[in-house]
């Protein structure tokens, strides 16, 4: 067992006998959405009851049919939809907003207390990873044509160039290009972007590469 697994059974005890105060935790959006912080280890043994009958579909196209009653294993919980393995193995993925009132999650109330003290602390965790982040990404380095720059830790946002590879500035970009996008795309990698220098790499195939970039990501060598 690696220290990271022994960290989180540390912090999520598996549940025994004398934990038998079991109770029913009411799966909303938000709940949902805390719970999908949690590492899957920490997860893969929870079970949820079925409230109704029901039908859903799996992956591969095919109606499930989930009984009243009757529990079924969490497979991934996501920030939008819910994996739960069917009774003959199969893996249907269920939006958050189609699991109130349709499934509840039954579970020893220790290991529930356990579950939302270990998601406060990877919020907290994320936290202090986010004013790091932003401190990093604040700290402008000035560029020049010729410098030698590489990806700031953390701050990686595009295939290329790859971690730690290096890249030339080739042109500084004045007045920037910003990307100002429509809120449906509020998602994408550039919204909200300030790209100001070329940077350029060499492929694979030894071919010259250059790609517009946010400097802010970027440092020198």
């Amino acid at each position: 067992m690696n220290n990271k697994s022994k960290t989180l059974t540390t912090l999520i005890p598996e549940p025994s006998e004398q934990d038998d105060q079991i109770v029913s935790v009411e799966l909303t959006d938000d709940q949902l959405q805390r719970y999908s912080l949690l590492e899957r280890e920490t997860i893969k043994d929870l079970r949820l009851l079925s409230i109704v009958n029901q039908t859903r579909i799996s992956r591969n196209k095919e109606k499930v049919a989930f009984t009243s009653g009757a529990e079924y294993r969490i497979n991934k919980i996501g920030m939008r939809d819910i994996s739960i393995i069917g009774p003959n193995g199969e893996c249907c993925e269920v939006p958050n907003l189609f699991i109130e009132g349709y499934f509840t999650l039954r579970i020893p109330e220790v290991r529930r207390n356990a579950l939302e003290k270990r998601i406060d602390q990877i919020l907290k965790e994320t936290d202090e990873k986010l004013d790091a982040l932003a401190k990093r990404f604040l700290a402008k380095d000035t560029f020049k044509i010729g410098d030698k720059v590489i990806w700031k830790e953390g701050l990686k946002n595009a295939i290329r160039p790859l971690m730690n590879e290096t890249a030339i500035v080739i042109e500084i970009v004045d007045p920037p290009v910003t990307c100002r996008v429509d809120r449906k795309d509020q998602d994408l990698t550039q919204a909200g972007g300030v790209q100001d220098i070329v940077i350029a790499v060499l492929d694979q195939d030894n071919e010259f590469r250059h790609y517009l970039m946010d400097s802010r990501r970027f440092r020198k060598i």
